[in-house]
């Protein structure tokens, strides 16, 4: 029997199949590499707006400037957004187009 080379491995039959069905999705699922934040294809908008929104231009302009003694303002942190009535940081703002009826709630029993 001849030893696989660095790298390879021998299976058995029902081990290499138990194996490949791993790989194998359900019918109707769809494989999804990436998503979110790091998709593709708006990877690098969404970094943007995500260092915007961090204000780690103004940071690393701050650190700058009181490294050459210039004077600056000091910079604030974002503030998460909070329910007007009872204060949650928990706000989802849904926009609703005018005319449209805003969609019922499924019933959930």
């Amino acid at each position: 029997m001849q030893l696989p080379e660095p790298g390879q491995s021998r299976w058995s039959a029902d081990e290499f199949l138990r194996r490949f069905v791993q790989h194998v999705l359900p019918k109707g699922f769809v494989k999804i590499r990436h998503y979110g934040l790091l998709a593709n294809r708006h990877r690098e908008e969404r970094l943007d707006a995500c260092r915007k929104l961090l204000l780690v231009a103004n940071v690393a302009r701050a650190i700058a400037a009181t490294a050459t003694g210039d004077e600056t303002e000091p910079i604030e942190p974002a503030r998460p957004r909070c329910c007007p009535k009872c204060g949650s940081p928990r706000l989802l703002t849904i926009e609703v187009p005018k005319g449209t009826a805003l969609p019922m709630p499924r019933d959930t029993s």
